[in-house]
């Protein structure tokens, strides 16, 4: 039916696949990108959990795979780059709080952006692809009408063939829709909840560091 359909059914049914392959591959690579983002995640806010060192976490935290990783890294080190600025007095340590904030704020919405790439295709595939099939089969139909004008005649026999080959058009625009569609809601929720998770983290990041750069400032001040 594929092989026996007008040339301008073919083409969108061409453009519908192409749809659909895309759409596989990237579900296919989003799956396995939070498959592995959950596994470092579990892994380094264990590590954290386990140690109570900032530093030894920051060294650490290098090796691990994750948003949450890098979040911790850009806050420790935005924080060493201040850290030689910073006198005694407690204003300093506020204007280093607010700037860690910032930074944080700016990372987090950094990592979900990029936790949400590809997802727009998705989206437009699950809201384009069945208008395409559709204008496909409308194509079809239209090349039906034109073939029964042609022979003169309007049994079932004509008729039939004309029409299934231009509903086949439609078919694959849902195909190439559905998975899209479900997968889209899928992952966003999936970016939702791991962006709300690194808002938490960051802000408890920020006020973990802070205390252990306090601490190791007042025991500076003591030894001298």
């Amino acid at each position: 039916m594929i092989l026996g359909a007008g040339p301008v059914v073919q083409f969108v049914m061409l453009i519908l696949l192409s749809f659909s392959v895309l759409s596989w591959a990237i579900i296919l690579h989003k799956f396995l990108y939070f498959k592995r983002i959950s596994k470092d995640t579990k892994a380094f806010l264990s590590f954290i959990n386990d140690h109570g060192n900032v530093s030894l976490c920051y060294q650490t935290s290098k090796r691990y795979s994750t948003p949450f990783a890098r979040v911790f890294t850009e806050i420790y080190e935005r924080t060493q780059k201040m850290e030689q600025f910073l006198s005694n007095n407690p204003s300093s340590f506020s204007h280093l709080k607010n700037t860690l904030h910032k930074k944080a704020s700016k990372v987090v919405k950094e990592e979900v952006k990029n936790m949400a790439r590809t997802l727009p295709f998705l989206a437009t595939t699950g809201n384009t692809t069945p208008f395409i099939g559709l204008f496909g089969t409308v194509w079809g139909i239209m090349d039906s009408f034109r073939e029964i004008g042609h022979k003169g005649s309007a049994n079932l026999a004509v008729v039939a063939p004309g029409i299934s080959e231009a509903l086949i058009a439609t078919a694959m625009g849902l195909f190439a829709a559905i998975p899209a569609v479900i997968a889209y809601n899928y992952y966003l929720n999936k970016v939702r909840g791991l962006s709300s998770e690194l808002e938490d983290f960051a802000e408890e990041m920020v006020f973990t560091i802070l205390k252990d750069l306090r601490q190791r400032k007042r025991e500076s001040f003591s030894v001298g």
